[in-house]
């Protein structure tokens, strides 16, 4: 009997997609999925699950056939991360939009060993300004962008 050999890191990344896939399309059945002319709350969730099952498939089918071996997680820069993500959700509701984004940005750099002031800057700028954009400007959402009372 012949085995089949799988990429071990995009197999598992694709059995994760698929399960969270199957998942996001399973709790979105039991919302409305509505009408093409008007679509229920349980339409978007479905199509997005449904993606993501078919991505998940192609990406365990594109591992087929290699062999490779399981990296270790940088666990210093996923601890950054998420470091950075619990600054901007503290953040935010105090100082507005733009110091979170800001701070948020200078702290995610520390994931990388290499630093660049000017270009953290050039990208933290950008981001806040980006941010301002898509969900106040366009948007609308009602988030301070600079709060600066203490």
């Amino acid at each position: 009997m012949r085995s089949i050999r799988l990429e071990p890191t995009d197999a598992i990344g694709g059995v994760l997609v698929t399960l969270i896939g199957l998942v996001t399309a399973g709790i979105s059945s039991q919302y409305p999925i509505g009408r093409i002319s008007n679509i229920g709350p349980g339409a978007f969730p479905l199509a997005l699950g449904i993606i993501m099952v078919l991505l998940g498939l192609g990406i365990i089918a594109g591992s087929v056939g290699r062999t490779g071996s399981i990296r270790q997680p940088n666990w210093r820069a996923a601890g950054v991360v998420m470091l950075s993500l619990t600054c901007f959700a503290l953040l935010i509701g105090s100082f507005g939009l733009v110091p979170a984004t800001l701070a948020s940005a200078f702290i995610a750099r520390f994931a990388d060993n290499r630093f660049h002031f000017g270009r953290v800057f050039i990208l933290a700028c950008s981001l806040a300004l980006l941010c301002w954009l898509i969900f106040i400007a366009l948007l609308g959402l009602p988030i301070p962008v600079l709060e600066l009372s203490l």
